[in-house]
């Protein structure tokens, strides 16, 4: 079998879906934090506590993100770190509670639901800042 017809097949039940985007979302996190680390790097050496906070350095360099595509990039990095909590709250009680791994696909769809309502929620919060800020 080709590798196209296994990764087909491999994706039809709940538990594929929470592995793959376990992995996934935990890469997407981790490349993340490079780069947010890496684009941070250069405001270390401008830290100066007798500056104003509204002329300091990271005032500056962070008002940009306050708005349009930012806002939705932070929602969307909101998603990444609500699955991949969720389904690791999922994991660790399938692996630890005793007889709990019966009901794994009920506790992902459970997770799925909690995510969906915190998911929505934290859109409302972040349209209600971009409309305050217009």
């Amino acid at each position: 079998m080709s590798w196209v017809k296994i990764y087909a097949t491999y994706h039809r039940f709940s538990g594929s879906w929470a592995f793959l985007g376990h992995r996934l979302s935990g890469l997407a996190l981790t490349g993340y934090l490079f780069l947010h680390i890496w684009t941070l790097k250069g405001l270390q050496e401008k830290v100066d506590p007798n500056i104003p906070l509204e002329q300091h350095p990271w005032t500056e360099y962070v008002r940009p993100y306050a708005s349009g595509v930012w806002l939705v990039l932070e929602w969307v990095l909101f998603s990444a770190v609500l699955f991949h909590a969720l389904n690791g709250v999922r994991i660790a009680l399938v692996d630890m509670v005793a007889h709990s791994s019966r009901y794994q696909k009920q506790l992902f769809w459970g997770s799925v639901v909690l995510g969906t309502v915190l998911f929505v929620g934290m859109g409302w919060l972040i349209l209600r800042h971009a409309m305050a800020g217009a």
